[in-house]
């Protein structure tokens, strides 16, 4: 009889810490881009969202009121991250690309006369096109970003 009553007393037991429900914070997601980051947990039903720059931590709890400027943050945080990214590589492939012409030129002298050199120099000029419209672009979604983030933080 008293094993029954430890059995039940110990299922009892266990039922609570199955049925109850504990407070821990669920992951969504993370994000950062130039010193700005974000991140975005669930704590009891509501969304939170832990915004940082320059070693500054705000927590801020979503609701109606500021779900647009929120989403606005982390849209403008995705795209400066891809945005850099982007020139990164750019800047590489013209490294690149502008060494391998340098060394194919010397040695084999005759490709100056040949549309090579045109060609070689068409590509280079649209990529750097490229990265310093990114730049500019760049330079405007920081500019978001921050006012984003002012608006947010106060």
């Amino acid at each position: 009889m008293a094993n029954y009553r430890q059995l039940f007393f110990y299922s009892c037991i266990l039922a609570c810490f199955f049925f109850s429900r504990p407070a821990f914070a669920t992951f969504i997601e993370k994000g950062d881009a130039m010193g700005y980051q974000y991140t975005i947990t669930i704590l009891n039903d509501t969304r939170q969202w832990h915004v940082e720059y320059e070693n500054k931590e705000h927590l801020i709890d979503e609701n109606a009121d500021n779900i647009s400027n929120l989403e606005a943050y982390r849209t403008l945080i995705r795209w400066m991250a891809q945005q850099t990214l982007e020139m990164t590589l750019q800047a590489i492939f013209i490294v690149l690309f502008i060494i391998t012409s340098v060394i194919l030129c010397l040695y084999n002298p005759a490709l100056l006369k040949h549309p090579f050199v045109l060609i070689v120099s068409f590509t280079c000029v649209f990529i750097l096109y490229s990265l310093f419209t990114n730049l500019d672009s760049l330079r405007e979604n920081n500019a978001n970003v921050r006012y984003y983030h002012l608006l947010l933080t106060q």
